[in-house]
């Protein structure tokens, strides 16, 4: 699932992605990427250096405890190197299951949120 999002763009980073040869859009999708352990990640240190980012700023502490934030990012890497059972060949099926496990992770979470 794909979603569009309007970010306002401060002009520091827009002139420091002009800089750099890159855009604010792949800044932010590099950075979504490493957090969420995709397949585009920039590699394994840098999903580390996300996850602790995102932990260190405190995101969901009202509904989550630390650790418990911390599991999430790590099975997400778990289900990450999922990938590795299945091949180029199997790409299709690869999607329709790291589809399903990601479904399966946000059910299991969901239902462990604090009310």
């Amino acid at each position: 699932m794909k979603k569009t999002i309007r970010l306002d763009i401060p002009r520091p980073l827009e002139l420091l992605s002009s800089l750099l040869g890159t855009t604010p859009q792949k800044l932010v999708q590099g950075f979504i990427d490493d957090l969420c352990r995709t397949q585009h990640s920039n590699g394994s240190d840098e999903r580390i250096l996300a996850g602790e980012y995102f932990l260190r700023c405190g995101y969901g502490r009202d509904t989550f405890d630390y650790d418990q934030v911390e599991e999430m990012l790590l099975e997400l890497e778990c289900i990450r190197y999922e990938r590795y059972q299945f091949g180029d060949e199997k790409e299709a099926e690869y999607r329709k299951h790291i589809q399903r496990r990601i479904n399966q992770w946000y059910t299991r979470w969901k239902k462990t949120e604090k009310k």
